[in-house]
């Protein structure tokens, strides 16, 4: 569960990075090499305690308890600050190697500044990455992925669940028109772009 990274005091963590709240909200889960805690890997059946930190308050709380109740050997902290104190934050327990939490949420617009250390990080590609990169868009996967092609976050989120369309340039175009009808017209992004 913490594994220590170069035989140092640095310990993983998994960092999620998230983009505006609202219909362009974009996630990326990425792994970091933070520092604090034991080094040691949990043993089988002791508690762990799993700290969560976001930038204002995901709606979580539901999902945490969901977890823990499942999982009755893992307790979940959760840490919430204003989005640039939090980035800002992060940014320096990195580069102290102390005090980040095991999950640190982020927004997009900071990303590169965290995919620009691949060292802090897991890559993915060692977890089964490859295994499942087909479903995320190309430029998604991109978003967490280094220079060099490490992939420090897997993103979980591409945008809004919602479409808004006009009746009559999809009636003109001999689109079908009922909401329905419309829905099928893509069932993946492949066939979204091709409509």
């Amino acid at each position: 569960m913490r594994p220590a990274l170069n035989g140092g005091s640095l310990r993983r963590r998994a960092v999620m990075v998230a983009g505006p709240l609202l219909a362009t909200a974009l996630v990326l889960v990425l792994g970091t090499a933070a520092c604090g805690g034991s080094d040691d890997p949990a043993k089988p059946g002791e508690k762990v305690k799993l700290t969560i930190a976001t930038f204002g308050e995901f709606g979580y709380k539901d999902l945490y308890k969901e977890y823990m109740a499942a999982n009755p050997n893992v307790e979940i902290v959760e840490r919430i600050t204003k989005a640039e104190d939090h980035h800002k934050n992060l940014a320096a327990h990195l580069a102290t190697n102390t005090g980040a939490a095991d999950i640190e949420a982020i927004e997009e617009g900071w990303a590169g500044q965290f995919t620009a250390n691949p060292g802090k990080f897991y890559n993915w590609m060692d977890y089964g990455g490859g295994d499942i990169k087909s479903q995320w868009p190309a430029w998604k996967w991109q978003q967490g992925s280094s220079a060099k092609g490490e992939v420090v976050g897997l993103g979980t989120d591409v945008g809004g669940m919602a479409m808004c369309y006009r009746r009559d340039i999809f009636e003109k175009a001999g689109l079908p028109t009922d909401r329905e009808a419309v829905s099928k017209l893509w069932p993946t992004w492949e066939d979204y772009i091709a409509t």
